[in-house]
């Protein structure tokens, strides 16, 4: 069993086989997108958890949802906010290293947002960051994009941002 085979059990997932362009994706992230998240939208499609949680994906049609318009535009959001330097708002330590940036993946209504943090190592290894936007509160999770949504759902990872998702059981990914 495999983690991906996990979550599909647990968020009640029917396949969907869809085709991307990750090699167009690629060339616009300046990186392949993690592996784990490729055969998530591969074999089930872009969608979303418990009607709340979407799944940015190359060539979505909706506006916003669009891995490479989308998952990009919100990262530079964060960083031209970042360059306002509010006070009390400064960027996360754990984002200032060189060649570090964001790359949005996912995203609720309430303005919270699951980003990679895009670093020299290869993208399997990412790190996912959660955001709530409006009160500029970040997380980080030394996992990848499916263990995290797994755990999210289960309850196993614990994030102040994403709350009520374990409460939702049973859960759903539709279209």
């Amino acid at each position: 069993m495999t983690a991906l085979d996990d979550l599909a059990r647990l968020a009640n997932m029917t396949a969907h086989p869809s085709r991307h362009d990750w090699a167009g994706a690629e060339a616009v992230l300046g990186a392949p997108p993690p592996p784990d998240y490729v055969a998530l939208l591969d074999a089930y499609g872009r969608g979303v958890f418990d009607r709340e949680l979407v799944l940015f994906a190359p060539g979505c049609d909706t506006p916003g949802y669009d891995l490479l318009e989308g998952g990009l535009r919100i990262a530079r959001d964060a960083e031209e906010f970042w360059a306002e330097e509010l006070p009390g708002h400064a960027k996360p330590e754990r984002l200032r290293a060189p060649g570090t940036r964001l790359i949005g993946w996912a995203g609720t209504g309430g303005a919270e947002y699951l980003y990679w943090v895009a670093d020299a190592r290869p993208s399997r290894d990412w790190t996912v960051a959660v955001q709530q936007a409006e009160d500029h509160i970040w997380e980080f999770h030394e996992t990848g994009a499916v263990a995290f949504l797994h755990g999210l759902l289960s309850g196993a990872i614990e994030t102040g941002v994403l709350r009520g998702f374990p409460q939702l059981a049973p859960h759903s990914y539709g279209r």
